[in-house]
């Protein structure tokens, strides 16, 4: 089934032609178009409809079961006000996820009432989508964003905490001030299962405004709850499946195709592969208060175990303080040498095909609070740290 939101609805059967939906049968109605297409439990289901040339931006409806042709006019419901419109919905586990413009909810199927019929709660009234095409479905979880950062709904929950923002770890110009909303409907994102990572593709700053493209991306990383971005053109991307594998797939503006990543056969990791473009690869920790909330700490060093590929050259470390507040920026070496970390010698051990190094900076100032930004930008390169340790001691006060 497909939808573009003016034009009717149309399917394909798997074979021969689409075909646009008609109605059938004993039908006595028929959406003319709908912005949001679901199917779940053999209903196939519309929302945001266009009747004729009447727009109905609340209204969800829903076919006759294992018949998409046969509809009634009596077979809806209004989800919350009109001018809050439905942007996208989606199927996650037994329900179907309504996100509005300004608030989320959960539309479930009530088969012990006399006449069964889908029923919507409200699971909070605070935060909405920005951009349909930016939804996607991860293992337990929706991710999506709205006007504000990105947002996570478990799908469990039924109050407005169960909706948790996690692009609190970006910098926060990042949002209010580069990215602009006057391409919101233009953002689009994917679920890059085989790197774990949700892939959001937007227009960040004015250049990329002006120009009217999508040219960075960010992409969040679910296990490690951990951000990354990049460059690249992308006006719609896309995850092909070839076998075991998936490929990250993006359209450019200038009418191409093209693969983000490969797989590369002597590390056994998948590689992003931008087109020769460089990637700003950012990780952000968690903020840390290491067990003393309250007291105020003097920082001392930061010492990082480093996995890399043998031609990275530097790590630049970011320090911040106090939720945010800059402090103090080093940059460190990723090369092989002949030090020693633990048991093992750098150079010889090899953890996840990449050279393992161990490598310290020097942190300034006194805060409560303490989190790090690792940034490299040299094309072709990669890295993960795999642990690191900070020293401090208690501020001394006169």
């Amino acid at each position: 089934m497909g939808t573009n939101n003016t034009n009717p609805i149309w399917r394909w059967s798997g074979s021969g032609k689409a075909e646009l939906l008609t109605k059938g049968g004993t039908a006595t109605y028929e959406p003319t178009a709908a912005k949001c297409l679901e199917w779940y439990d053999n209903y196939l289901i519309c929302a945001n409809v266009l009747e004729s040339t009447t727009r109905y931006t609340n209204k969800f409806c829903w076919s006759a079961v294992n018949a998409p042709s046969d509809w009634s006019a009596s077979t809806y419901i209004l989800i919350g006000s009109a001018v809050d419109p439905i942007v996208a919905m989606v199927k996650f586990q037994k329900s179907i996820v309504v996100l509005k413009e300004h608030s989320v909810w959960k539309v479930v199927w009530d088969n012990t009432i006399t006449v069964p019929t889908f029923v919507p709660y409200l699971i909070n009234p605070k935060v909405g989508c920005a951009a349909q095409a930016t939804v996607a479905v991860t293992d337990n979880q929706i991710i999506w964003l709205s006007h504000d950062g990105v947002y996570t709904y478990d799908g469990r929950g039924t109050d407005e905490e169960s909706v948790a923002k996690i692009s609190y770890q970006l910098e926060a110009e990042a949002w209010n001030t580069n990215w602009h909303t006057t391409r919101k409907d233009y953002a689009h994102a994917v679920y890059y299962r085989h790197r774990d990572q949700y892939r959001l593709f937007i227009t960040e700053g004015s250049t990329q405004e002006t120009a009217k493209q999508n040219l960075t991306y960010y992409a969040y990383h679910t296990q490690l709850n951990a951000w990354t971005k990049g460059t690249t053109n992308a006006n719609a991307s896309a995850i092909i499946d070839v076998g075991t594998r998936q490929y990250l797939m993006v359209g450019d503006y200038a009418g191409q195709i093209n693969r983000l990543d490969y797989f590369d056969t002597t590390t056994g990791a998948y590689v992003d592969d931008d087109n020769s473009v460089k990637i700003d690869a950012d990780w952000y920790t968690k903020d840390y208060t290491m067990g003393s909330p309250g007291l105020e700490k003097a920082w001392n060093d930061l010492t990082m175990i480093i996995n890399s590929t043998s031609e990275a050259q530097t790590l630049t470390v970011t320090q911040y303080v106090n939720y945010g507040d800059y402090s103090k920026q080093g940059i460190v070496s990723m090369q092989e040498d002949a030090g020693k970390v633990g048991s093992f010698i750098i150079g010889t051990s090899k953890l996840g095909g990449g050279t393992t190094v161990q490598e310290s900076v020097l942190l300034a100032g006194e805060s409560k609070v303490i989190r790090f930004r690792f940034r490299n930008n040299n094309l072709g390169e990669y890295f993960s740290i795999i642990g690191f340790t900070v020293t401090w001691e208690p501020a001394a006060h006169f």
